[in-house]
């Protein structure tokens, strides 16, 4: 099994030029939690945007365990834990389990931070091969479940000027309700929808595709690819919230997001459960993974 729990904090911060104030949140932690096979061993790794520094990197911004044992990765640093890989880069953190490709990216929250973290945290996922066997579940992992099959939930819209709460919680794209995915610890595993546990599901309704490479991260204006694109081994994107077009840096990288096509998931500052499960297990003998 693998899971991954993230930490959101609330922050105010200004935009198009001091016009408009936002009140919303960041991803601050991320923090994931696996189990290797055929050994058992559990490993997990956690990142922490508040141990960043001015340069956006650090010495001990990213933890782990294996088997038990702790170690610290700072910068150029990777540790093998079975087949489960950590490695960090400059500013992003990989962690390549199983099937699965998470990676962690650290950067200052917003230019025209009022209050809240002076640090946050984008996160993207990739899988590679026939995921959806295994039906993921969590705010992300539930997209890889539904091969063909957009899942694009309730976003914000920004006004140019004045104050704005945000509110969207991906309504419309995850099954209930985001409170359902709260957890109580970092590596707690249980919520509502968890397959950390579960026993192998039956799969043979679902059209599955094999060897396909998806992602939790708007790309343009196309938000997922369509079923024969899947089969074809061409990426499959998901998203589960967009961004409202007069947002134009929310990634705070310098560059226009029209200019470069994409936003990572999930930029946009909107509430979530203190601590949400995204990518969903890889149950025995088949493994697989807001």
């Amino acid at each position: 099994g693998i899971a991954l729990n993230v930490k959101t904090e609330e922050s105010t911060f200004r935009m198009n030029g001091g016009k408009l104030t936002v009140d919303g949140t960041w991803m601050t932690e991320a923090h994931v939690k696996a189990i290797s096979r055929p050994k058992g061993k559990i490993a997990t790794a956690s990142f922490w945007a508040s141990k960043l520094n001015s340069f956006n990197t650090g010495t001990d911004h990213v933890n782990s365990t294996c088997g038990g044992r702790p170690f610290v990765l700072g910068m150029g640093w990777d540790k093998q834990c079975e087949e489960m890989r950590f490695a960090v880069g400059y500013s992003t953190a990989t962690w390549t389990i199983h099937e699965w490709i998470i990676r962690v990216h650290g950067t200052r929250s917003h230019p025209g931070l009022v209050s809240g973290p002076a640090h946050r945290i984008d996160i993207s996922l990739r899988a590679k091969g026939p995921v959806a066997s295994s039906l993921p579940h969590g705010l992300i992992g539930q997209s890889f479940a539904t091969p063909g099959l957009p899942r694009i939930g309730q976003k914000d819209h920004y006004p140019a000027s004045g104050r704005f709460r945000t509110s969207a919680m991906a309504e419309g794209a995850i099954d209930g309700e985001a409170v359902s995915y709260e957890v109580g610890s970092a590596f707690e595993t249980k919520f509502v929808f968890s397959r950390f546990d579960a026993a192998p599901t039956s799969t043979s309704h679902l059209a599955l595709a094999q060897d396909v490479e998806a992602s939790a991260m708007d790309v343009g204006d196309h938000a997922t690819a369509s079923h024969g694109e899947a089969s074809l081994g061409l990426p499959v994107r998901r998203r589960l919230s967009e961004l409202d077009p007069c947002v134009t840096d929310m990634d705070s990288n310098g560059v226009a997001d029209g200019v470069e096509g994409h936003v990572e998931f999930p930029a946009t500052p909107t509430p979530a459960p203190t601590l949400a499960p995204t990518p969903a297990p890889t149950p025995a003998p088949t493994p697989a993974p807001t």
